[in-house]
Protein backbone atom coordinates (compact mmCIF):
# COMPACT_ATOMS: atom_id res chain seq x y z
CA UNK A 1 0.00 0.00 0.00
CA UNK A 2 1.28 3.39 -0.96
CA UNK A 3 1.79 6.25 1.14
CA UNK A 4 -0.63 8.19 -0.03
CA UNK A 5 -3.15 4.92 0.24
CA UNK A 6 -1.54 4.41 4.06
CA UNK A 7 -2.90 8.08 4.82
CA UNK A 8 -6.22 8.17 2.64
CA UNK A 9 -7.24 5.05 4.70
CA UNK A 10 -6.44 6.79 8.13
CA UNK A 11 -8.78 9.73 7.57
CA UNK A 12 -11.91 7.81 6.43
CA UNK A 13 -10.84 5.74 9.51
CA UNK A 14 -10.83 8.82 12.10
CA UNK A 15 -13.93 10.42 10.17
CA UNK A 16 -16.11 6.83 11.53
CA UNK A 17 -14.51 6.67 14.79
CA UNK A 18 -14.79 10.46 15.68
CA UNK A 19 -18.18 10.02 14.44
CA UNK A 20 -18.79 6.79 16.36
CA UNK A 21 -16.98 9.02 19.06
CA UNK A 22 -19.06 11.85 19.02
CA UNK A 23 -22.34 9.86 18.74
CA UNK A 24 -21.09 7.83 22.46
CA UNK A 25 -20.06 11.26 24.48
CA UNK A 26 -24.06 12.35 23.41
CA UNK A 27 -25.25 9.44 24.47
CA UNK A 28 -23.48 9.14 27.33
CA UNK A 29 -24.23 12.95 28.35
CA UNK A 30 -28.08 12.01 28.24
CA UNK A 31 -27.78 8.96 30.43
CA UNK A 32 -25.98 11.28 32.73
CA UNK A 33 -28.56 14.03 32.88
CA UNK A 34 -31.57 10.77 32.91
CA UNK A 35 -29.32 9.23 35.77
CA UNK A 36 -29.20 13.03 37.40
CA UNK A 37 -32.97 13.34 36.99
CA UNK A 38 -33.67 10.15 38.66
CA UNK A 39 -30.65 9.93 41.77
CA UNK A 40 -30.11 13.86 41.96
CA UNK A 41 -26.39 12.93 41.25
CA UNK A 42 -24.59 15.58 38.77
CA UNK A 43 -21.07 13.74 39.92
CA UNK A 44 -21.43 12.01 36.49
CA UNK A 45 -21.14 15.25 34.35
CA UNK A 46 -18.13 16.14 35.85
CA UNK A 47 -16.56 12.69 35.14
CA UNK A 48 -17.37 13.03 31.53
CA UNK A 49 -16.12 16.43 31.65
CA UNK A 50 -12.81 15.39 32.66
CA UNK A 51 -12.40 12.75 30.32
CA UNK A 52 -13.34 15.08 27.42
CA UNK A 53 -10.72 17.41 29.02
CA UNK A 54 -8.09 14.23 29.11
CA UNK A 55 -8.90 13.74 25.47
CA UNK A 56 -7.35 17.14 24.69
CA UNK A 57 -9.79 16.78 20.61
CA UNK A 58 -13.08 16.91 22.29
CA UNK A 59 -14.68 20.11 22.80
CA UNK A 60 -14.69 19.85 26.43
CA UNK A 61 -16.50 23.48 26.73
CA UNK A 62 -19.17 22.45 24.62
CA UNK A 63 -20.15 19.73 26.81
CA UNK A 64 -19.63 21.68 29.68
CA UNK A 65 -22.54 24.49 28.43
CA UNK A 66 -24.67 21.62 27.12
CA UNK A 67 -24.98 20.20 30.97
CA UNK A 68 -25.67 23.35 31.70
CA UNK A 69 -28.41 24.30 29.36
CA UNK A 70 -29.72 20.73 29.64
CA UNK A 71 -28.79 18.99 32.26
CA UNK A 72 -30.24 21.39 35.18
CA UNK A 73 -26.71 21.74 36.49
CA UNK A 74 -24.13 24.96 37.12
CA UNK A 75 -20.38 24.50 36.66
CA UNK A 76 -18.84 25.55 40.10
CA UNK A 77 -15.74 25.73 42.05
CA UNK A 78 -16.37 24.00 45.43
CA UNK A 79 -14.38 25.47 48.19
CA UNK A 80 -11.41 23.30 49.61
CA UNK A 81 -11.62 21.21 46.42
CA UNK A 82 -9.57 20.22 43.09
CA UNK A 83 -11.02 21.70 39.77
CA UNK A 84 -14.63 22.68 39.44
CA UNK A 85 -17.70 19.89 39.79
CA UNK A 86 -21.01 20.58 38.72
CA UNK A 87 -23.77 20.64 41.26
CA UNK A 88 -27.77 21.35 40.96
CA UNK A 89 -28.86 24.86 39.52
CA UNK A 90 -32.14 25.46 42.02
CA UNK A 91 -32.90 28.02 39.17
CA UNK A 92 -33.16 25.52 36.00
CA UNK A 93 -34.93 22.61 35.19
CA UNK A 94 -33.63 19.24 33.87
CA UNK A 95 -34.73 19.14 29.82
CA UNK A 96 -34.37 15.36 28.72
CA UNK A 97 -36.01 15.61 25.67
CA UNK A 98 -34.18 18.39 24.87
CA UNK A 99 -30.82 16.80 26.09
CA UNK A 100 -32.12 13.70 23.82
CA UNK A 101 -33.11 16.45 20.70
CA UNK A 102 -29.89 18.39 20.39
CA UNK A 103 -26.44 16.57 20.01
CA UNK A 104 -23.84 18.45 21.78
CA UNK A 105 -22.09 18.89 18.39
CA UNK A 106 -24.45 20.72 16.64
CA UNK A 107 -26.13 22.59 19.58
CA UNK A 108 -23.03 23.86 20.43
CA UNK A 109 -20.79 26.88 18.77
CA UNK A 110 -18.94 26.67 15.86
CA UNK A 111 -15.62 26.29 16.54
CA UNK A 112 -13.73 29.76 15.52
CA UNK A 113 -12.17 29.96 12.09
CA UNK A 114 -8.36 29.73 12.46
CA UNK A 115 -6.90 33.29 11.40
CA UNK A 116 -3.35 33.49 11.16
CA UNK A 117 -1.53 36.35 13.67
CA UNK A 118 -1.09 39.98 12.48
CA UNK A 119 0.85 41.49 14.36
CA UNK A 120 0.39 45.20 12.81
CA UNK A 121 -3.27 44.66 13.53
CA UNK A 122 -2.49 43.73 17.66
CA UNK A 123 -0.46 46.74 17.50
CA UNK A 124 -2.92 48.76 16.14
CA UNK A 125 -5.84 47.12 18.79
CA UNK A 126 -3.52 47.62 21.72
CA UNK A 127 -2.74 51.43 20.73
CA UNK A 128 -6.58 51.77 20.83
CA UNK A 129 -7.10 49.90 23.72
CA UNK A 130 -4.60 52.11 25.53
CA UNK A 131 -5.85 55.36 24.04
CA UNK A 132 -9.66 54.28 25.66
CA UNK A 133 -7.78 54.70 28.56
CA UNK A 134 -6.17 57.88 28.42
CA UNK A 135 -7.74 61.81 28.91
CA UNK A 136 -7.23 64.42 26.36
CA UNK A 137 -4.17 65.67 27.45
CA UNK A 138 -2.87 61.51 27.04
CA UNK A 139 -2.58 61.08 30.68
CA UNK A 140 -4.21 57.73 31.80
CA UNK A 141 -7.48 57.30 33.16
CA UNK A 142 -7.23 55.42 36.52
CA UNK A 143 -4.20 54.95 38.76
CA UNK A 144 -4.84 51.81 38.00
CA UNK A 145 -3.76 52.12 34.05
CA UNK A 146 -0.58 51.92 33.31
CA UNK A 147 0.40 53.35 30.02
CA UNK A 148 4.44 54.60 29.95
CA UNK A 149 3.74 57.39 27.18
CA UNK A 150 6.90 56.67 25.55
CA UNK A 151 6.25 52.91 25.15
CA UNK A 152 3.20 53.69 23.65
CA UNK A 153 5.13 56.45 20.90
CA UNK A 154 6.96 53.57 19.85
CA UNK A 155 4.14 51.33 19.18
CA UNK A 156 2.70 54.48 17.07
CA UNK A 157 5.77 54.34 15.18
CA UNK A 158 5.49 50.49 14.16
CA UNK A 159 2.40 51.25 12.12
CA UNK A 160 2.73 55.10 11.01
CA UNK A 161 0.46 54.53 7.86
CA UNK A 162 -2.57 53.26 10.00
CA UNK A 163 -2.22 55.02 13.25
CA UNK A 164 -3.83 58.36 14.00
CA UNK A 165 -1.92 60.37 16.68
CA UNK A 166 -4.19 60.97 19.64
Amino acid sequence: MSHKATIEKNIKSIAVRGKNLRDLIHNTAVLCVEHAQQHGDYSLYTRLVDTCKELKSIRSNSVIEWFVHFGGAEYVQVEGEKGKHFKKNRKATIDLAGAKANPIWDWAKPEPEYKPYDLRKAIIMAVKQAEKHMDDEGKPLTEEDFIPSDMLAALRKLVPAEMPQA
